[in-house]
């Protein structure tokens, strides 16, 4: 509801004095706005009951100006990003003349990038402490063991005072010690070796086993382990079985898998990932489908529509029909791949169990005995 009395403008409102300087008017501006927030806040509020239709178009309009303004943004950024890709040498000196020229801006940058994301700030403050110990590890451990020497020489007792000052711990972890060794030794294994790593050393360590880990295999290689690891054969590695065996000098524990066995498991695992890939492919399927038979279909629902109203039935719904043709004819298709991959497979499976005509190869180092003669179907791909 708009004020009747609308509040008088404070005292000087309208006797402010003119000057031509255009930092003084706005500093000028800024001393009145600070001084009479009150009063403007009650004008604005006043100028949204009395305007709501024209204050809702605003901020229409400031939305609208604000999402332009943020596209243009990212698609600076992305340019950006692109040109240092193109050009980092280039981008280094700039940036390395800008410091050296504007030293105060680029610590203001700096205090102000640190108070808006002190935790985004404290998270690249260590990030690059780490690459700078792991780009000088030997000068930093240097300076460590200069820095602790002169520590010892400070003060001879630090490591007595320090086992004194946690005496119970200390104690805790000789019998947790002990007892471990006891155990280990009950057992027969061989006593805990600790291999101490820098930390840098560590982190690469893990950097490049997560590397390897997540790096794409070839059909190769996937063929190649499916065929060493058969189903229900163990949930241990190969490798880190044998290691184990080699260390305590046990025999084979693995079970004994024959040829035969392992050849179907293999043809298993094919058949499996082919229906895998065949069921995944399905949408790829329906979009190719749609693409090629819509037209068609949309005939064919057209034409049986007018033969069910001449024989005074209602016309078919197009849209649900058409979708109902398009995944019946898909269905169809992906039933006959299926089929297709089932019949290989089992004329596969027949020919590893029944064929005659089979000769030796090498035994397989997973599980079958070294001493009988193992076969292979010159006619069974392997993965």
């Amino acid at each position: 509801m708009v004020s009747q009395e609308p509040a008088a403008p404070p005292e000087g409102t309208n006797r402010r004095r003119r000057t031509e300087d255009p930092e003084k008017k706005r500093e000028s501006a800024r001393r009145w706005r600070d001084a009479n927030r009150e009063y403007l806040a009650q004008k604005k509020r006043e100028w949204n009951e009395a305007n709501p239709d024209r204050r809702r178009e605003l901020n229409r309009l400031s939305m609208r100006r604000q999402a332009e303004r943020a596209q243009r943004r990212k698609a600076k950024n992305a340019k950006a990003r692109v040109w240092y890709a193109q050009n980092r040498e280039q981008a280094r000196v700039r940036s390395a003349a800008f410091r050296q020229e504007h030293p105060e801006k680029v610590r203001q940058y700096q205090r102000t990038y640190k108070e808006r994301h002190p935790e985004r700030y404290r998270a690249n403050a260590a990030e690059a402490r780490r690459r700078y110990v792991d780009k000088n590890a030997d000068t930093v451990r240097e300076k460590g063991r200069l820095a602790a020497a002169r520590h010892r020489e400070a003060n001879p007792e630090a490591l007595r005072e320090r086992y004194n000052n946690n005496l119970e711990a200390e104690r805790a972890r000789s019998r947790e010690g002990a007892r471990r060794r006891r155990r280990l030794e009950k057992l027969g294994m061989p006593p805990r070796r600790i291999q101490r790593v820098y930390a840098g050393d560590r982190r690469a360590n893990t950097a490049a086993a997560d590397e390897f880990f997540a790096r794409e295999r070839t059909v190769k290689e996937r063929g190649r382990i499916a065929a060493e690891l058969p189903y229900g054969v163990s949930d241990i590695p190969a490798g880190v079985e044998q290691a184990r065996r080699a260390y305590l000098n046990t025999p084979d524990s693995m079970p004994k898998v024959s040829p035969r066995t392992l050849a179907l498991n293999r043809l298993k695992v094919q058949m499996d990932r082919q229906t895998q890939a065949v069921l995944q492919e399905r949408p790829k399927l329906l979009d190719i489908h749609r693409h090629r038979h819509e037209a068609r279909l949309r005939e064919e629902i057209r034409m049986d529509s007018i033969a069910r109203q001449l024989r005074g039935r209602p016309p078919l719904e197009a849209g649900n029909e058409l979708e109902r043709r398009l995944v019946a004819e898909v269905n169809t298709e992906i039933k006959r791949r299926l089929n297709a991959i089932r019949t290989t497979a089992t004329e596969r499976a027949q020919r590893i169990i029944g064929d005659e005509s089979r000769q030796p190869a090498e035994p397989h180092h997973f599980g079958a005995d070294p001493t009988r003669v193992a076969y292979r179907d010159r006619g069974a791909r392997t993965l």
